[in-house]
């Protein structure tokens, strides 16, 4: 058996920002991944269509990296952020009918967007970001938390008082009706949605504080896709004598006596390590990789009530020429009422209209198509299994329906598609190696009795053995913060000899 202070299942960007503190950190690391591909859900595939590199998972990355990629030093290793400039729009929403307006970082400057299509409702979303704006510190002190309680966030809240309890704790729709007087305004939820957030459900209020932060906050991209991130960050731990290995899928994790020990791969193999670090969901760490022989009965019912529904499913578009709209991420949506339908029809097992998510890379970071060529994706929220039907049988049908969304608010956009590629939840959960029943890719739903303490937790009743990703505190997102707060207990834990190096 070969032997390392620290072994992380799986190369997502947790997984990776993980293994590169504890690697700057001196602690021998190695980082495993069944995948051929490094990244996860945060990969970038040059395999799909020839010549194109397409991020078939994650799109944004947060604001939050920006302060973990300087600590780990990962601009030496070529890691290059995208930050929107001023002059252009973080996002553009084409909401209602003919109603398209940018969101920029500016606030008066969307606030005049707005205003070409209604006043009122400038004036309502100016007043949304303005009551949210004193309360962002505080939802940055509760992400930075390693894993706190609800009394802790409560003691926080209260002590802003009564507006800052609704913003956090209110259903998102209640806040969004609350504010908004048109339908087609409240289609801004769909921006909320893509992390997993279930706009009818109490305790998701927390999720609008995602519109205040794309003026004080926005998320970027990196140059070259999320491989620009992924692949720095793998250097890093390289760098600092540890190793990256793909194709080495791990079959189990082995368990003596109530601690890991190390792991076991598929090939037979088996690696010695003093801590275990599992990066992938929640269900194939404990339910797999442990095995529930090793488990309390309580644990396995705690986890057994967590709930992750939805799922992606995406369509690649070659285009042949620009896409129109000058933006690199857009939602196209009718408004709340089909935001609200779409997240009933998770839990139904069927297929609402689509609400999009249209990421359009090529005019910001041309590397990622040929000369001259350019791509966009389009992003929908579906059913990991549908009742009645097989996404073998819907696949197609589907992507059309995806396609015909986007041609109603931008004309004549089919006749310039020169090839596509097709990923159902099926296909992903086969390509990102998922559990089955969805949710892998951000963890369990960001609901108020999933959040916070009640997330799985870092520290596993597994002594040495630890979780990290979307399956724990804060939550899924390419925010890096689970990771880097995993390697800041295991470094507390050998500093307070709760584990100990052999």
């Amino acid at each position: 058996m070969g032997k390392y202070n620290v072994i992380v299942i799986g190369s997502g960007h947790n997984g990776l920002v993980a293994g590169a503190k504890l690697a700057k950190s001196g602690l021998k690391t190695l980082v495993l991944d069944k995948a051929f591909l490094l990244g996860g859900c945060s990969r970038t595939d040059p395999n799909q269509i020839p010549g194109y590199k397409f991020n078939t998972g994650s799109m944004i990355i947060q604001h939050t990296m920006l302060k973990i990629a300087e600590q780990l030093g990962l601009e030496q290793f070529g890691f290059e952020p995208i930050v929107t400039p001023p002059n252009r729009p973080v996002y553009t929403f084409l909401v209602g009918k003919n109603v398209q307006f940018g969101i920029y970082r500016d606030l008066e400057f969307t606030y005049q967007e707005i205003s070409r299509f209604s006043e009122g409702e400038a004036d309502n979303y100016r007043r949304l970001i303005q009551d949210w704006a004193p309360f962002m510190k505080m939802v940055g002190q509760v992400m930075g938390m390693l894993e706190p309680t609800y009394a802790e966030l409560f003691k926080i809240l209260e002590s802003l008082g009564p507006k800052a309890m609704w913003l956090y704790l209110a259903p998102v729709s209640d806040i969004f009706r609350s504010y908004f007087s048109t339908d087609w305004m409240g289609g801004l939820a769909r921006y909320i949605t893509g992390g997993g957030v279930l706009p009818q459900s109490p305790g998701t209020g927390f999720g609008t504080q995602y519109l205040p932060r794309m003026h004080f906050a926005p998320g970027f991209k990196a140059k070259g896709g999320m491989a620009g991130l992924i692949e720095p960050l793998s250097k890093v731990i390289e760098h600092n004598g540890g190793e990256v290995r793909l194709n080495s899928g791990v079959r189990k994790i082995l368990v003596e006596e109530g601690q890991a020990k190390g792991v076991r791969l598929e090939s037979g193999e088996e690696i010695e390590g003093d801590m275990v670090v599992s990066n992938p969901d929640f269900r194939i760490t404990f339910f797999d990789l442990v095995g529930e022989e090793n488990l309390e009965t309580e644990f396995i019912l705690r986890l057994r009530r967590l709930k992750s529904t939805g799922s992606n499913f995406n369509v690649s578009l070659v285009l042949d020429e620009k896409f129109p709209i000058e933006c690199s991420s857009f939602i196209v949506v009718e408004g709340l009422k089909q935001v609200e339908e779409n997240a009933i029809a998770l839990d139904d097992g069927r297929l609402a209209k689509p609400a999009l998510w249209v990421d359009n890379p090529c005019p910001d970071d041309p590397s990622l198509a040929p000369l001259g060529g350019n791509y966009i994706r389009l992003y929908q929220i579906d059913p990991s299994y549908l009742k009645g039907t097989t996404w073998e049988e819907q696949k197609e049908r589907r992507a059309e329906d995806l396609i015909d969304v986007l041609e109603e608010h931008v004309p004549g956009i089919r006749r310039h598609i020169v090839d596509r590629y097709v990923m159902c939840p099926s296909d992903l959960e086969t390509y990102f190696c998922l559990p089955p029943g969805g949710g892998g890719m951000v963890g369990p739903n960001l609901t108020i009795d999933q959040m916070y303490s009640m997330r799985v937790p870092y520290r596993s009743p597994i002594k040495n053995l630890y979780q990290t990703g979307a399956s724990v505190h804060p939550m899924g997102g390419v925010l890096g913060l689970p990771g880097y707060n995993t390697a800041r207990i295991i470094l507390q834990d050998l500093e307070k000899e709760r584990v100990k190096l052999k």
